[in-house]
């Protein structure tokens, strides 16, 4: 089966396929690329993080005598701190607030820098510094500049002709919040007919289970909308416009067009608005997501930026995200903290069924929307998800006694394993649906549930 389902092209690139089975036949192949799995960020740990006694790096045209410089020229110096603490770099997320202590004279810059801006030999300025023994600065004003996943280090920059520094430690510490107050779930509806034909009973669907916002796929025609829109604003539920392509990246025209003949709706109908417009994206659908990994990341990003020209304030951006785009780099940085830059809120294709397990993988998530204030919603899965096979091989030499031929490369079989639908959905677990819906989770960014879909749910 490998040799007849195998893409010679994306096979020349990739270091290990998996060969996916759904019900017991063939459903598709998954290609790994070494060149596309970049080092993970050191996490700590707790809820404080301690640098102590770092050591201080010298950078930059200044005479140095112990801890004091003297500037030479009228070019930028100072010291930096290597937080990673010789790991690669250190995921800052967890963390809102970092404190200095030590003492000063002079006056100096404190800046941080990511993997991105290490490389540019920039860095970001988060506050000063002058002859004080204690000064915290918060880190949420840095995360639209750089990616606090990736952090590199502190810079000290001096901006008086000398100075003193003596850092006794770094704290990093996580303002504790309280839970969010529960709320009620938000659902995807794909098949606008019924809203179009049976507004009433539709919305007396969505009543019952107790929905607060449906993001609603749209096409051109919105006029038919407008009474389902009425009588969803008078039960308290909101409507977001939805619509969403791979192809739309290519082709970002239908969809640019669709964003604003929503906002031609909204101000020819001022009583009943669209709340908002969701786009669901989704390259990683393409075969080739692996491979043009940075050209379909610029054009996600390029058509973001297209977007929010057009909605401007007036119309909230969702964007959805499954739950790893925060492994992906897109110029040095998670291709997660650059849809976050650019959306009012984010909701994550999280689809499992143990809330533990949703919360470790959607956990960073969470994290962007707290230090860019960004609404978080998690995805929840209710179809039918059958259970997945996976065959992995990886490439090995021709005269290995297990290697197999295949898109011009040979390959070893090297580890088996299945991923149960019952891990992914809730699909025939209504007890368990229900409870869930009823979890909050201790991040400020949590905003609820969204239920996938209107069309599989349990009523």
């Amino acid at each position: 089966m490998l040799t007849k389902t195998i893409d010679p092209t994306l096979a020349s690139r990739a270091d290990s396929v998996e060969m996916v089975y759904t019900d017991g036949k063939f459903s598709h192949l998954e290609y790994g690329f070494t060149e596309q799995r970049q080092p993970a960020s050191y996490t700590p740990p707790s809820t404080v993080h301690r640098i102590a006694a770092p050591s201080l790096v010298t950078f930059g045209p200044c005479d140095r005598h112990r801890q004091t410089l003297k500037r030479t020229t009228a070019h930028s110096c100072g010291f930096i701190i290597d937080i990673a603490s010789g790991k690669n770099l250190i995921n800052l997320l967890p963390f809102d607030t970092l404190v200095i202590n030590g003492s000063s004279k002079g006056k100096w810059t404190v800046a941080l820098a990511d993997d991105y801006l290490s490389v540019m030999e920039e860095n970001y300025p988060i506050g000063e510094i002058n002859e004080k023994g204690k000064i915290s600065f918060s880190l949420d004003q840095a995360a639209t500049h750089l990616d606090l996943k990736r952090t590199k280090y502190v810079a000290f920059i001096l901006e008086s002709s000398s100075g003193d520094l003596n850092v006794d430690s770094l704290d990093f510490f996580r303002t504790p919040s309280p839970p969010p107050s529960h709320v009620n779930p938000a659902m995807w509806v794909w098949d606008n007919r019924p809203a179009k034909t049976d507004a009433s009973s539709m919305v007396s669907n969505l009543k019952a289970l107790r929905v607060r916002r449906i993001y609603l796929q749209i096409s051109d025609e919105l006029e038919p909308l407008v009474p389902f829109i009425r009588e969803s604003k008078a039960a308290g539920i909101e409507v977001f416009a939805l619509d969403g392509s791979p192809s739309y990246l290519d082709h970002p025209e239908p969809l640019l067009r669709r964003i604003q003949l929503v906002k031609e709706f909204n101000s020819k109908y001022p009583g009943t608005p669209f709340a908002g417009f969701q786009i669901d994206i989704e390259p990683h659908l393409n075969k080739d997501f692996r491979i043009r990994l940075d050209t379909y990341g610029s054009l996600y990003i390029e058509l973001l930026d297209r977007i929010r020209r057009i909605t401007k304030e007036d119309l909230p951006l969702s964007t959805v995200i499954p739950f790893w785009y925060d492994s992906l780099l897109i110029n040095d940085r998670s291709l997660a903290w650059h849809l976050f830059r650019q959306s009012d809120e984010v909701v994550i294709m999280s689809y499992r069924t143990d809330v533990a397990e949703i919360e470790a993988i959607a956990r960073d998530e969470l994290l962007y929307g707290e230090r860019l204030s960004k609404k978080v919603l998690l995805g929840v899965e209710t179809g039918r998800i059958p259970d997945e096979v996976h065959i992995t091989f990886k490439k090995c030499l021709d005269d290995t006694p297990t290697a197999v031929e295949a898109g011009k490369a040979f390959w070893c079989r090297s580890s088996d394993y299945t991923v149960p639908g019952s891990r992914i959905s809730f699909n025939g677990k209504e007890d368990a649906f229900k409870k869930q819906l009823t979890h909050s989770l201790p991040y400020k960014s949590f905003s609820g549930w969204v239920i996938h879909s209107y069309e599989t749910a349990p009523r």
